[in-house]
């Protein structure tokens, strides 16, 4: 009863449900699966879910993992305004297995993905080359909301590309969080929210990202480290990403970025973090190590309460951090073994671009020149923090000093427009 359901362009939720016909898988396969090679399908306005109290393994499945050459691979797919679960009480490891080429997600909503004892995901690909666009939906899963890469392709030389992610979601229920008053007692397999460990030209624009907290792992909103299986597949990289004009809420930590797999190889080069909020975030905003190569970070407003940046195991190369606002936190820009500050930029970043940033409570004989430290981040002066307006008051002595001309931090009011409506 498509009549019943959002115009296209809105995105679905559990209240429609009724309006929508229901595909079940009985047995805990995938409710819905490609084979190889189908092509040309747009799939709309179902329920797609497992019998009551059976975990599932993939409730909708593009792609096997097995294929060893691209014409296997579904293509040409589009799934819109979906609800696709797993149970409320046995949960279930993915949502959709995004093994496919030329696929499109747009307007549906996940939930319930969560397992006690393996990593569960809203949507992950491995074996798929893309192009793939996932577009205002609600993604909520324990293990990682979304994931590209962490297992084995089938398909030689293979890298999931040409990803385009906005207007999403991605979100952990508190009642998961032990320590949380809602909590309701089982523990899902939490680790971070936006996971590439195989992936090249990545767009993540718009989006929303609330929750993220340490339990089988840190608790990152986005971790880009390259995984070549135990060299298996030393072609493995996170290249060309871009993430900008998001918001991120109540996560533990922000971007762990390594350039290399330990010894095996693979590549993390060519990543950008613009025009950001991170807010609520008790840990650290970027944990850089291992070789990456050419980072760029700029007008970001950051809420952190350990480092700003913190380097470690191996210096890599093009850093350029400018015109963003944070705390210093508990050791500013800060380099494992080394100190605080120009002595760690100068061994894990050499050759780096530290200008025009906001290091609250940081001392100023220690950083590159062409910063600035208040004693406060909140003197700045912001329009109104504390009701979560981040736009800088037209008083701020920030307001023009940007490397741009513009003020530092983020630009509030562009990001507002960006994530209108993401949260609903």
């Amino acid at each position: 009863m498509m009549s019943s359901l959002p115009p296209a362009g809105a995105r679905v939720n559990p209240s429609y449900a009724p309006f929508m016909a229901k595909l079940v898988s009985p047995n805990g396969g995938p409710a819905l699966a490609a084979k190889a090679g189908a092509h040309n399908y747009r799939i709309m306005g179902l329920e797609l879910t497992c019998p009551p109290g059976l975990y599932t393994l993939n409730v909708v499945q593009l792609g096997t993992g097995i294929e060893t050459v691209i014409t296997d691979v579904p293509y040409s797919i589009t799934l819109d305004r979906l609800y696709i679960h797993g149970d409320r009480v046995a949960g279930g490891k993915r949502g959709i297995t995004l093994n496919s080429r030329s696929t499109n997600i747009t307007n549906s909503y996940i939930s319930d993905i969560k397992s006690t004892w393996q990593d569960a995901q809203a949507i992950c690909g491995w074996n798929g080359p893309g192009p793939f666009q996932i577009i205002n939906n609600y993604l909520e899963a324990s293990g990682e909301n979304v994931m590209f890469g962490g297992a084995l392709t089938s398909i030689p030389n293979m890298v999931p590309s040409f990803i385009t992610m906005k207007r999403n979601h991605l979100f952990k229920p508190l009642s998961w969080k032990s320590d949380d008053p809602s909590y309701t007692g089982t523990a899902w397999i939490v680790k971070n929210s936006l996971e590439l460990k195989n992936a090249s030209h990545v767009i993540f624009d718009s989006n929303v990202i609330e929750n993220c907290w340490p339990m089988a792992q840190s608790g990152w909103a986005l971790m880009f480290k390259p995984r070549t299986q135990s060299g298996a597949m030393p072609w493995a990289v996170v290249e060309n990403v871009t993430v900008s004009n998001n918001i991120f809420r109540n996560v533990y930590a922000g971007a762990s970025i390594s350039g290399r797999d330990g010894s095996y190889g693979g590549a993390a080069e060519n990543i950008t973090i613009r025009n950001n909020l991170f807010e609520q975030m008790p840990g650290s905003f970027l944990a850089m190590g291992n070789s990456w190569v050419n980072v760029l970070v700029d007008h970001n407003t950051v809420f952190q309460g350990e480092f700003v940046i913190i380097f470690d195991v191996a210096p890599g190369t093009g850093l350029s951090y400018r015109n963003n606002i944070s705390p210093r936190g508990v050791g500013g820009i800060f380099g494992s073994g080394q100190a605080e500050g120009n002595r760690g930029l100068d061994y894990y970043a050499p050759g780096s671009i530290v200008r025009r940033n906001v290091i609250a409570g940081a001392s100023a004989g220690i950083y590159p020149g062409y910063n600035y430290f208040p004693a406060s981040i909140y003197d700045v002066d912001f329009v109104d923090a504390f009701a979560g307006n981040y736009q800088l008051a037209s008083t701020s002595p920030y307001i023009s000093l940007g490397t741009d001309g513009k003020g530092l931090g983020v630009d509030f009011a562009t990001l507002q427009l960006a994530t209108a409506n993401v949260v609903q």
